[in-house]
């Protein structure tokens, strides 16, 4: 399940918010703009995944310490780190 939560929003990412940031590339204030539009709907999605995935947090992750898995918010906000500024 949290494959599948990190393949969603890589879907989501790619087909959605990269390329919405990136046709306001030229104008800085228009990125700018749009980064924080896209940032606020991507929190918001976020939201809902976490909600219908609640049972990773709660459980999957709690009895996995070991695993080194993050948080469904912290492995969303990493995802959208790395896609927006490292590609």
């Amino acid at each position: 399940m949290y494959v599948y939560y990190q393949e969603i929003l890589t879907n989501y990412m790619n087909n959605k918010v990269i390329p919405t940031i990136k046709s306001n590339y030229g104008s800085s204030a228009d990125y700018i703009v749009e980064y924080d539009k896209q940032w606020k709907q991507f929190t918001s999605y976020c939201y809902v995944l976490n909600k219908l995935f609640n049972y990773i947090d709660r459980y999957y992750l709690a009895q996995n310490k070991d695993s080194q898995l993050n948080s469904l918010f912290s492995t969303a906000r990493e995802m959208f780190r790395k896609q927006i500024f490292e590609s």
